[in-house]
């Protein structure tokens, strides 16, 4: 359809899991959890126009309400997040495993085309059925901020027009780009 979709797991322990696909032609599509965010094989969401949003400790602080601690954003390898020419981002305190993210968006400012913020963990590539990120129109920016590495022993694979990279703490950036990319540090 073309409405919005927002899904909010609130409460302590409280996930999403995605086992299946969600789509909307041109709402966005925000999906929130106190705890984590797992995008099963079969758990792709897809927009032609709307902006894609996925926050893992929607809470911002261990607290009773979250639960625990580490909450993470989990996509398998099969998994797809395609905002057509929609912008995307994804935040969690812990680790954030990428499947496969994709847009067109031409957004080179805040907020970037692809926005990836860690928190507390790292940024790691979940397998190699998609290239991890894609975002090469003419003037996109990709946004990564990480603390314990980003690709750190399994490289990300991108093909972006431009990325903002930038690891706090320990590990490694180990990018993996298909083709010119243009480091900028804003």
């Amino acid at each position: 359809g073309t409405g919005t979709v927002v899904l909010d797991a609130n409460g302590a322990n409280s996930d999403i899991v995605l086992t299946s696909g969600i789509q909307s032609t041109s709402g966005d599509i925000t999906l929130t959890a106190d705890d984590s965010v797992t995008a099963g094989a079969n758990g792709d969401i897809t927009s032609t126009s709307g902006n894609v949003s996925v926050t893992a400790d929607a809470t911002g602080s261990i607290s009773a309400t979250d639960g625990d601690t580490g909450e993470v954003i989990t996509m398998d390898d099969a998994a797809l997040f395609n905002a057509g020419s929609g912008r995307i981002s994804l935040s969690a305190e812990g680790n954030i495993t990428l499947g496969g993210l994709q847009t067109t968006s031409a957004a080179a400012g805040a907020p970037s085309a692809v926005s990836i913020t860690s928190e507390d963990g790292a940024v790691v590539d979940g397998g190699d059925t998609f290239v991890d990120i894609v975002a090469n129109t003419a003037g996109a920016r990709t946004t990564i901020d990480a603390e314990t590495g980003v690709g750190s022993g399994n490289a990300l694979e991108t093909t972006v027009a431009e990325l903002d990279v930038t690891n706090n703490a320990t590990g490694d950036i180990d990018i993996d780009e298909t083709n010119d990319i243009k480091i900028v540090n804003a």
